[in-house]
């Protein structure tokens, strides 16, 4: 008998690495009618500014609180109503405070003097509606304004900078080209894909952040590392994704030269919410 244990210990042992093993996964958001989410996006920007020896950096951030409602599922692609819920909004200038802006729609406290034209400007925002379609493998198909919103748009200045932001043709075309599409064959850690703006993707596996089991995607370009998105593939959503990018430049004005560098970083955190129940 005990000639038998050490070779059954032994395909024991063997049977248990081989389920260890990270299994082939295919990644498809899950996404039913009714479903909510709440959304956080955030992006900060330090920017310096070097006119002949003089230098200026400016510090600055953006956050976009939104939620979102799936209204409908269709040959596995989802409609989601995002409804803009509060925008803060904070510009630093380290070297003269006075010129320092910040606004928040959601503060009851009233903002200073420099602050309260751009927050008139952004107010009008507050409460519009985006609609979009996302597929199951993560492509934004189409993007477009309800008429409840195109009226409101409609309604302010040509010139309002609010019509540009929320231009939809400009709005899809930049949606529809920076959203990750997954393969549609399975994947294993260390698959590499294209998305639709040329970032490559690389599944890196699945990690344990924040005490959450996440499947982790490098993104990339030009071999420079762009940052991350984390998916819940048991959910069926993604949770969170943080990139950085740097751009530079140099040009003339005035017979001076004026050379700038953009340090930005933009976080999107997407929490899903559970349906009330009714008693």
């Amino acid at each position: 008998m005990k000639k038998l244990l050490l070779p059954i210990a032994i395909l024991a042992c063997i049977a248990m690495a081989c389920s260890a093993k990270a299994q082939p996964l295919q990644l498809r958001w899950k996404l039913t009618t009714g479903d909510q989410f709440e959304s956080i996006d955030r992006q900060e920007s330090v920017i310096d500014t070097r006119v002949e020896k003089r230098d200026t950096k400016i510090i600055s951030s953006v956050e976009l609180k939104s939620s979102w409602r799936v209204t409908s599922v269709t040959n596995d692609v989802a409609t989601i109503e995002q409804t803009i819920d509060g925008i803060s909004i904070n510009v630093q200038n380290p070297a003269n405070s006075t010129k320092s802006v910040a606004v928040d729609t959601s503060s009851k406290t009233r903002p200073n003097k420099s602050s309260r034209s751009l927050l008139k400007q952004i107010q009008p925002v507050i409460g519009l509606k985006l609609e979009f379609e996302l597929s199951q493998r993560g492509a934004i198909q189409s993007v477009r304004l309800p008429q409840a919103s195109q009226t409101k748009l409609d309604s302010l200045a040509d010139d309002h900078p609010v019509k540009a932001i929320l231009n939809v043709d400009r709005l899809s075309q930049t949606l529809v080209q920076a959203s990750i599409e997954f393969p549609e064959s399975e994947i294993e850690s260390g698959k590499q894909w294209r998305s639709g703006d040329g970032t490559t993707v690389t599944y890196s596996g699945r990690k344990n952040i924040d005490g959450q089991q996440v499947e982790v995607l490098k993104l990339a370009s030009g071999g420079t590392n762009l940052g991350e998105l984390h998916f819940d593939a048991t959910a069926g959503n993604t949770i969170a994704c943080r990139q950085r990018n740097n751009t530079s430049n140099s040009r003339e004005y005035r017979d001076m030269a004026v050379d700038t560098s953009v340090e930005t970083t933009s976080t999107i955190h997407l929490q899903r919410i559970d349906a009330p129940t009714s008693n």
